[in-house]
């Protein structure tokens, strides 16, 4: 801190930032000010307007202070009709902002300097020659104005005072000097213009309500009789004319007369300057005096620039209903109000001879005090400056006692205050680290007893979690309110009022909007505690809460939606199920559809998992958009997805449901350069009508599935009560099937295939069968599936293959002439979409020392079609033979001949059975056997059941024959002497 030309330096400015929103505030506070005006007594009004522009004065340009001014004389234009008070605010701000920064002199001193040398004469002038008033009238002006002056400049010191006193503990640059005088000269103005005023309030405007009461009683007297000798009827049309004729014929032609149509517009309202009564009636005319009001009730209006009207209720009861009608009286006010001036001089002239008693008061002891004290005041002001640059501190004498004092109590301070001033820097630098290095912002909180919420400490991390500048939050404390979530405001407030009132920790979470619309979640946590002026103070940190409920909500969703498709998980359907069962009724059903994908498996195979996932994906959003927004998916295992339709009422309603789940997953999936076909099998239940809880529910759809999947795939099924036990028939041979491998009972039979060409058995067909203790012998289209379904079809083939492999080698090993060539087995499609098949073929042939080509795999054309090359050719490359099975039942693809490693087509039965009676079935089989020799491959008729089809087959060339009519299908033991039959 330092002197300069006779003054010290203090503390730095807290307002007046040169910035659009400081000058908009004080034109907002001028204009508001003027505009709620405060009555103290008749005549003097406090314009509080000048306080904005006097402290506009202080801080801010003469440019920006005249707009000020501009802008908060304004109302004083409108409400007094003239630009006399305009001209007056304008020129004083001018002369002070002048006086204050170019001559460094006091506003008050230098607002008293104005109304003494320019202020008072101009209004003088203005006032008389300007408007002419009368010399009473313009006195009283003239002695409101500089009283009006006096005190909102006052109240502008006072102001720039105080938040320099608020803002000295902050520190900063120090950049606002102030003498002693400049603080004391507010001070005592403001303690003799107070009491002042207070004291000629309370004498002069009781003094006026007791003349006014005067005048009033009897003005009500008057009215009271002229409307009782007028004999007025209110109820007339004419009752302003004759109501005014019949008091003039009386005399009284000093009254104005108007009459008030209901609540509306008076007709003939009396002249500006007169006081009025209101209202009185013809009805209530006789018994006025009794019921008139005792209290005052009494009001100030105004009615012109220097007079006032005094109104008052004579009677409280309203006029008559039935007319409406009231009658105003009025009489002037003028010798009471020439009364009201001349107190009103002589109080102002009072209290402008203690006004500038008192400024000249207080400019002198403020002078005479700085002198005395100014060089030990700045000697006290260097000493922590120097303190922290390690310079010494050289004190002079003062040559007075008690100066001398304070200087020795100055030295042992400057002692103290190096060993504190080291401990505090150590403090707030540990503090400082502690508070930046923090992962949330820390705080201090402050709610007053009004709950006025402001922070008196924000560390530099709260800009990071908030978003907003720390100097900004500290300078508004409403803007950290707007920044919080609209929706968590409510209870934000609340946790800090319970916090406050049972001075609980605070712990909080809400949301915090950030600029580009950011949503973050910050939580607060605090400790509360009672400061001394009734206040609450939380000592807290705020952390950034984000990246956690984000992982709450992502592991929330994971907890309930499927990862790979989105939908709902297995165990998020059952209990959405379980909730939709609840509230479901018997008119309003809920279905449920238990959708399979088919070739999902084909597809991981084949094309690898990476593609599966694609499917699943795809499928899974069909399903989703062929079913409504209120209906529910869930994927309840890899290729398996459950839906629930609510509001279905009937069967067909849930079929409809099923035919858009199933075209939606017709159309083909492409993946990478693969166009897949997609296909679903759907069992479905409706509930209430099928079915109890969830569990049972999904266990009776997938019943109804599995039925689907066993008629035809790319079908749906209603669950029937019937499926249960079909179902637990087949879950009983699945069993005995286990058994049945184990224990021997399955056995072959073989179907012997001739050559027409050489008239002999050149091979047999290996068919199983099943022999049970129980039931007999049960056919292969009844366990097959079975075994497929259940995962015994690899066991199952592994055994038929060896069993046929080692018949054939027995046959072989015994007589040679006497036993077939070769040997075919059927291979079922799921059997070639794993390595079990190949081992199986390998494993057999090894055991039983048969060649490769000595072994046919029959496969049907559907497997072929499937695209299951590559397993294909690899048993071809090995030598295995392998032939088309029931060529022409399925999709008949000249692909499949053309390209797959095939060495025998065999034509369906269906074509054979009906050739000797249709043209068309003797056409396929005639250009079947043609097109399969040209691309060397054999040809096999099965169904062979009559000479003349044998004799038509042995016309068209085919290759070999089987059938009932050569030999029905025979066990191992006969199969010798069947190869010595000659056809």
């Amino acid at each position: 801190m330092r002197e300069e030309r006779g003054e010290w330096t203090v503390w730095p400015q807290p307002f007046g930032p040169r910035d659009g929103a400081g000058l908009v505030l004080l034109c907002v506070c001028a204009y508001a000010g003027n505009y709620f005006a405060l009555s103290l007594f008749a005549g003097v009004d406090l314009l509080f307007g000048g306080v904005a522009v006097m402290y506009a004065a202080l801080r801010r340009s003469l440019a920006e202070t005249l707009l000020v001014a501009v802008v908060g004389s304004l109302h004083t234009l409108l409400l007094w009709g003239h630009p006399f008070g305009l001209l007056l605010f304008v020129i004083e701000a001018a002369f002070v902002h002048f006086g204050r920064h170019r001559f460094r002199v006091e506003i008050i001193a230098c607002d008293a300097l104005f109304w003494l040398l320019a202020g008072g004469p101009l209004v003088a002038l203005l006032y008389r020659y300007g408007l002419g008033m009368d010399p009473l009238a313009v006195g009283l002006i003239a002695l409101k104005q500089p009283i009006n002056g006096l005190a909102y400049t006052a109240a502008a010191s006072l102001i720039h005072h105080a938040l320099l006193l608020r803002a000295a503990p902050r520190g900063g640059p120090l950049a606002s000097r102030t003498r002693l005088a400049d603080l004391l000269a507010p001070v005592m103005l403001a303690f003799m213009l107070v009491p002042t005023l207070a004291l000629l309030w309370l004498h002069t405007d009781a003094s006026y309500r007791e003349r006014l009461a005067r005048v009033s009683d009897a003005l009500a007297d008057r009215a009271t009789y002229l409307v009782s000798r007028a004999s007025v009827d209110l109820s007339a049309p004419e009752t302003a004319d004759q109501a005014r004729e019949a008091l003039f014929a009386l005399g009284f032609r000093d009254l104005s007369v108007a009459v008030r149509e209901g609540d509306g517009d008076v007709l003939g309202e009396a002249p500006a300057g007169w006081y009025t009564t209101r209202p009185v009636s013809r009805s209530v005319a006789s018994g006025l005096e009794e019921r008139r009001a005792t209290e005052p009730g009494a009001t100030m209006t105004r009615a012109s620039s220097a007079y006032f009207a005094y109104a008052r209720p004579i009677d409280t009861l309203p006029p008559r209903a039935e007319t409406g009608r009231t009658l105003v009286l009025g009489v002037p006010a003028a010798p009471h109000v020439e009364h009201l001036q001349s107190m009103q001089v002589l109080a102002l002239g009072l209290l402008c001879l203690l006004s500038g008693g008192g400024v000249l008061a207080a400019h002198g002891a403020g002078w005479r005090t700085g002198r005395l004290f100014r060089p030990l005041a700045a000697q006290l002001l260097r000493v922590p400056r120097a303190v922290k640059a390690g310079e010494p501190v050289h004190w002079s004498d003062f040559g007075v006692e008690e100066l001398a004092a304070l200087a020795h109590g100055a030295r042992r301070m400057e002692q103290e205050l190096a060993t504190q001033l080291t401990a505090v820097a150590e403090s707030e630098e540990r503090f400082r680290a502690i508070a930046t290095n923090l992962p949330g912002g820390v705080s201090r909180r402050v709610m007053d007893p009004g709950g006025n919420i402001r922070f008196t400490y924000l560390s530099p991390n709260y800009e990071r979690v908030f978003g907003i500048p720390v100097e900004r939050a500290l300078r508004e404390p409403g803007i950290m309110q707007e920044v919080i979530h609209p929706e968590d405001r409510a209870s934000y407030r609340f946790a800090l009022e319970r916090s406050a009132r049972f001075l609980a920790p605070l712990d909080t979470t809400f949301r915090v909007r950030l600029p580009g619309d950011e949503i973050r979640w910050v939580r607060t946590l605090g400790h509360p505690r009672k400061a001394g002026d009734g206040s609450v103070v939380w000592d807290g940190i705020a952390i950034d809460e984000t990246a956690r409920k984000e992982a709450e909500s992502e592991l929330e969703y994971l907890a309930r939606h499927d990862v790979l498709t989105g939908v709902l998980n297995r165990k998020a359907i059952a209990g959405r199920l379980a909730r939709l069962l609840e509230s479901a009724s018997s008119r309003s059903r809920v279905a449920v559809l238990y959708v399979d994908l088919d070739r999902t498996k084909w597809i991981n195979d084949t094309l690898g998992h990476a593609a599966g996932d694609c499917v699943i994906r795809e499928a899974a959003a069909r399903i989703q958009g062929a079913v409504r927004d209120a209906d529910h998916v869930g994927r309840y295992g890899g290729d398996e997805f459950v839906v629930l339709a609510t509001g279905i009422a009937s069967r067909s309603g849930a079929a409809t449901v099923a035919e858009r789940i199933a075209t939606s997953l017709r159309a083909p999936v492409t993946v990478g350069d693969h166009r897949i076909e997609l296909a679903a099998t759907i069992g479905i239940l409706l509930h209430p009508a099928e079915g109890d809880d969830a569990e049972e529910i999904l266990r009776k759809a997938d019943v109804a599935l599995y039925e689907a999947k066993r008629v035809e795939r790319g079908t749906w099924r209603f669950y029937e009560q019937a499926l249960d036990a079909d179902r637990d028939t087949r879950t009983v041979l699945v069993t005995q099937l286990h058994e049945a491998l184990a224990s021997g009972q399955l056995f072959l039979e073989y179907q012997p295939k001739v050559c027409l060409a050489r008239g002999r058995v050149v091979g047999v067909e290996a068919l199983v069968r099943w022999r049970h203790p129980e039931q007999g012998i049960i056919p292969p289209t009844q366990f097959i599936p079975l075994a497929e379904e259940s995962g015994l079809i690899d066991e199952l083939g592994d055994w038929v293959l060896r069993r046929a492999c080692a018949d054939l080698a027995t046959w072989r090993s015994r007589s040679p002439r006497e036993a077939p060539e070769q040997v075919s087995v059927n291979v079922s499609g799921i059997q070639l979409r794993t390595e079990a098949l190949w081992h199986s073929v390998r494993r057999a042939l090894s055991e039983s020392g048969l060649n490769p080509e000595q072994l046919e795999l029959e496969v049907t054309e559907g497997v072929f079609y499937d695209a299951r090359a590559s397993s294909l050719r690899r048993l071809s490359a090995a030598g295995v033979r392998l032939a088309i099975d029931d060529y022409g039942k399925g999709y008949s693809s000249l692909f499949v001949l053309r390209d797959l490693p095939a060495n025998v087509v065999k034509i369906d039965r269906a074509f054979v059975a009906n050739a000797q009676n249709r043209f068309a079935d003797r056409a396929i089989i005639a250009s079947t056997i043609a097109l399969a020799h040209e691309l060397g491959r054999s040809v096999v008729a099965e169904g062979v059941e009559t000479q003349v089809q044998l004799q038509m087959l042995r016309n068209m060339g085919c290759d070999m024959v089987q059938g009932f009519l050569l030999a029905k299908p025979a066990i191992a033991a006969k199969v010798p002497k069947l190869c010595l039959m000659r056809w």
